[in-house]
C-alpha cells in the first residue's frame, strides 16, 4: 500500500525506532483496507466499527492475543497515522473521539461474548489437530520450530493422559503441578533440560492453553503470570534447591555397579554401553595412579587430564584420534551427570565443558600423525609382488587384508629397530616381534587377543614364506614364527533351543528395526549360516516358495558354495521384512543393506544381538552371532541328525569340524551309560 509506504518513510525520518512496533501495530488494518472495498478517503465511524468487529474475528480465527491492552496499543499507533493522514490532507476522518472508555468497554464485551457463542467444543483430538493445523500454516517460525511446537503439545496431551485428564480440564493447580514434574525432563537419562529449553516448552503450552481460552473452550486463563523471564527465574529457583548430597563416600566399585546398571536400563546401544563403562574405567584408572579420587576432580584435573590424553599412545607412536578423545570426555560428561543427579557430588565439574571449544583446543594442540607405510618405501615392491602372489594363489580379500594389516603392524616394528633391508631380518629380530605383540596393546588399552596375535603373526608368515620362496632372503625364517596357544573346540557359547527362542522372540517386529532384527535372527536360526554370509546374503538367492537359501560367499572360496533348508517362520519372517522394510531401502542385490545401499558388516548383526541380549540377562555372557549357528548344529542333533546332514547344513570342510558340536548333546552318552554301565 504505497500511502502506508510514504508514512513509515516520514516516521523513520523522525522516530526511526518506532519503524518496526509500527509496522506491527497496523498491519492488520492495512490488510482489512486491502481486503475491503473502504477507502481513507471516505474512511468513516461506521467503517472503524465494521474493521473492530472484523479485527476480532480474525484475531479468533488465528489464536492471536485480545486482551484489551493489545486493542489501546494499537489504537495509539492507529490515532498517529490518521494524524498524519490529515496533514496530508488524505482523509478528514477523527478517530480521538471515538476511541474512550466508553467504546473500550464495549469491545471488551465484545470479546467475551465472543467467547461465550463459542460454546460448541470439538472433541480433544480434533481442538488438537486444529491447532497443529494452524502451528503449520500460520506461525513464522521455522520448520524445525514448528516441529518443536507439536512436540511439546504431544508430550503435554500424553501427560494430562497419564493424570486421568485432558486439557480441557485443567486447573490452575494442575498447571503448577505439570510446571513442578517438568523440571525433571531430562535431553538423556540425568541429563536436566536446559533451563532456555524448558522455559521455551513451557512457553508452548501456555499459547496452546490461550487459544482454548480465545475460542471459549475453557472459560478460565490461568496462566497470565507464565511470562519468559518469570519462568526462567522460576525454574532457577527450583533448580538450586537441590537436595543434600549421599552421607557417606562410595567407592568406585559401588558407584561404577550402579552406574552400570542405570547405563544398562537406559542406553538404547551396547556399544554405547560398552564405550562408555570403558572410557569412565579409563579415567578412574588415571586418578588411582594419582591418588585422586571421583570426589576430587576440578577444573585443573580436568585440564591435565587433557594433556595427558592428547599424548597417550595405546601402542608405541599411536595416539588417540581427536574424534576418540572427544567420545572420552563426552562419556565423562555423563557419568558425572549422573552422579550430580543421584547427588553422589553437589556440583558437576563437567557442567560447562563445550565440546566445539575442545575440539578447537585440539586442533591447536594435536600431535602430528605418525608417518605411515605410504610415506615409508623400501618395502612396497615387496609388498606388490607378495600381494600379486596372494591374489595368483586364489585368497578372498578379507584374507589380503588381513595379511597387510599383520605386515604393516611388523614393519611398525622393524622401523622402531631401525632395520630398512629386508636382508636384515632375523631369527632374533623375529623372536623379538613376538615378545612385542605381548606389549601391544588396542585402541581401548587393552592386550591383544590371541586371536588377534594369530592373525598378525599369519600375515608375518606368508610374508616370510613368499620372501622364502623367490630367495628374497636366503635364510630359512618362517619356522622361527609360532602361533600362541589357541584352545581347542568350540569357544563359543551355545543356546538351548528356550534361550534362542527367548532371543528371536525379543524382536517382536512391531517396528522397522525390530523387524529386521527378527528377520536376521530367524534366518541365522533356521539356516545356521555365518554371520558373513548372512551380511553378504542376496535376495536373488532366497526361494522362500523351496524354503532354500543359496549361500554363495562362505567361508572357503565359491567351492564351498551351497545350498540350505530354512524353516516356514523365517519364510514368513522374510516375506514381513521384504514388504515392509526392504522396499522402503535403496534398490541392492543384497537382503540386509544401510541407507547408503552398502551390505551390512558382521559388526552391524553383532550389535543387534547383544542389544537384545542386555534386556533379557542371560547368565551365559559369551553368547554372540556364531551361538546361533552353534544353537542350530546342537539342537539338530540333538532331534537325532545324521553327523553328515548337519555337516551340509553349517558347510564344514571336514567332519571333525561338526564333531565338535557332539560334546554339546550329551543325551545319547547319558543313555548309553545308563543302559551299560554296571552301577549306573
Amino acid at each position: 500500500m504505497q500511502i502506508f509506504e510514504e508514512y513509515l518513510k516520514d516516521k523513520e525520518t523522525n522516530k526511526p525506532k518506532s519503524i518496526i512496533l509500527t509496522k506491527n501495530y497496523l498491519k492488520g488494518f492495512i490488510r482489512y483496507v486491502e481486503e475491503t472495498p473502504v477507502s481513507l478517503n471516505n474512511f468513516s465511524a461506521e467503517d472503524f466499527n465494521k474493521y473492530i468487529d472484523w479485527l476480532i474475528n480474525c484475531h479468533f480465527e488465528q489464536n492471536k492475543n485480545i486482551e484489551l491492552s493489545w486493542f489501546k496499543h494499537h489504537f495509539a499507533y492507529l490515532l498517529t497515522f490518521f494524524i498524519w493522514l490529515n496533514k496530508q490532507n488524505i482523509s478528514g476522518f477523527d478517530l480521538k473521539h471515538l476511541i474512550t472508555e466508553e467504546s473500550l468497554n464495549a469491545i471488551k464485551n465484545k470479546i467475551e461474548l465472543k467467547r461465550q457463542n463459542n460454546n460448541i467444543i470439538p472433541d480433544i483430538g480434533t481442538i488438537f489437530e486444529q491447532y497443529k493445523a494452524y502451528i503449520e500454516a500460520n506461525d513464522e517460525s521455522k520448520e524445525a520450530a514448528k516441529k518443536l511446537i507439536i512436540r511439546d503439545l504431544l508430550q503435554f496431551k500424553e501427560y494430562a493422559e497419564s493424570k486421568n485428564k485432558t486439557f480441557l480440564d485443567f486447573t490452575a493447580d494442575d498447571y503448577e503441578q505439570l510446571r513442578h514434574e517438568w523440571l525433571k525432563f531430562q535431553t538423556y537419562p540425568s541429563m536436566p533440560l536446559a533451563e532456555q529449553t524448558l522455559a521455551k516448552k513451557l512457553s508452548n503450552i501456555k499459547n496452546f492453553h490461550y487459544c482454548l481460552y480465545n475460542r471459549g473452550y475453557v472459560k478460565t486463563y490461568h496462566l497470565s503470570e507464565w511470562k519468559g523471564n518469570t519462568l526462567l527465574k522460576y525454574i532457577f529457583d527450583q533448580r538450586s534447591n537441590k537436595e543434600p548430597v549421599k552421607k557417606r563416600y562410595y567407592s568406585n566399585q559401588e558407584i561404577i555397579r550402579a552406574f552400570k546398571k542405570y547405563l544398562n536400563n537406559e542406553s538404547e546401544s551396547i556399544t554405547v554401553y560398552k564405550q562408555t563403562i570403558r572410557d569412565v574405567y579409563f579415567f578412574i584408572e588415571y586418578l588411582i595412579n594419582r591418588n585422586k579420587t571421583i570426589y576430587k576432580v576440578n577444573s585443573d584435573t580436568l585440564e591435565e587430564y587433557k594433556k595427558y590424553l592428547l599424548k597417550y599412545e595405546y601402542q608405541p607412536g599411536f595416539n588417540y584420534k581427536p574424534v576418540l578423545q572427544l567420545r572420552q570426555f563426552a562419556s565423562l560428561k555423563r557419568f558425572y551427570n549422573w552422579l550430580t543427579f543421584e547427588r553422589y557430588i553437589n556440583e558437576n565439574p563437567l557442567k560447562d565443558f563445550k565440546p566445539l571449544e575442545y575440539e578447537i583446543w585440539l586442533k591447536d594442540n594435536i600431535k602430528e600423525e605418525p608417518e605411515h607405510r605410504d610415506n615409508v618405501k623400501w618395502h612396497d615392491e615387496l609388498m606388490k609382488g607378495f600381494l600379486k602372489y596372494e591374489q595368483y594363489k586364489g585368497l578372498n580379500e578379507k584374507t589380503m587384508l588381513s595379511h597387510i594389516k599383520g605386515c604393516d603392524h611388523y614393519f611398525e616394528y622393524l622401523e622402531r629397530l631401525g632395520i630398512e633391508d629386508i636382508k636384515d631380518i632375523s631369527k632374533q629380530n623375529i623372536r623379538g616381534y613376538l615378545m612385542y605383540l605381548n606389549s601391544c596393546k588396542n585402541r581401548f588399552d587393552e592386550q591383544l587377543s590371541v586371536n588377534s596375535k594369530i592373525k598378525k603373526i599369519a600375515g608375518v608368515k606368508n610374508f616370510i614364506l613368499y620372501l622364502e620362496k623367490f630367495s628374497f632372503i636366503n635364510e630359512l625364517l618362517s619356522n622361527t614364527l609360532e602361533y600362541p596357544k589357541q584352545h581347542q573346540g568350540l569357544s563359543t557359547a551355545g543356546m538351548t533351543n528356550s534361550e534362542i527362542s527367548k532371543l528371536i522372540e525379543s524382536a517382536d517386529g512391531n517396528d522397522k528395526r525390530s523387524l529386521r532384527d527378527r528377520t536376521m535372527f530367524e534366518l541365522l536360526y533356521s539356516s545356521g549360516v555365518r554371520s558373513n554370509e548372512l551380511c553378504q546374503l542376496k535376495i536373488n538367492n532366497i526361494n522362500l516358495d523351496a524354503g532354500m537359501v543359496r549361500v554363495d560367499c562362505p567361508k572357503g572360496g565359491k567351492d564351498k558354495e551351497r545350498i540350505v533348508p530354512i524353516g516356514h517362520k523365517a519364510c514368513y519372517w522374510v516375506r514381513r521384512y521384504l514388504r515392509e522394510v526392504r522396499s522402503n531401502l535403496p534398490k541392492s542385490e543384497y537382503m540386509f543393506v544401510n541407507r547408503l545401499g552398502k551390505p551390512f558388516s558382521t559388526a552391524t548383526v553383532l550389535i543387534a544381538v547383544k542389544n537384545k541380549l542386555r534386556r533379557l540377562h542371560f547368565k551365559k555372557k559369551q553368547i554372540v552371532t556364531h551361538s546361533f549357528r552353534v544353537a542350530c548344529g546342537t539342537e539338530m542333533l540333538k532331534q537325532g541328525a545324521n553327523l553328515k546332514i548337519v555337516q551340509e547344513q553349517l558347510g564344514h570342510r571336514i567332519i571333525a569340524s561338526t564333531e565338535k558340536y557332539i560334546r554339546l548333546v550329551p543325551t545319547d552318552l547319558k543313555k548309553a551309560h545308563e543302559k551299560y554301565h554296571p552301577r549306573s
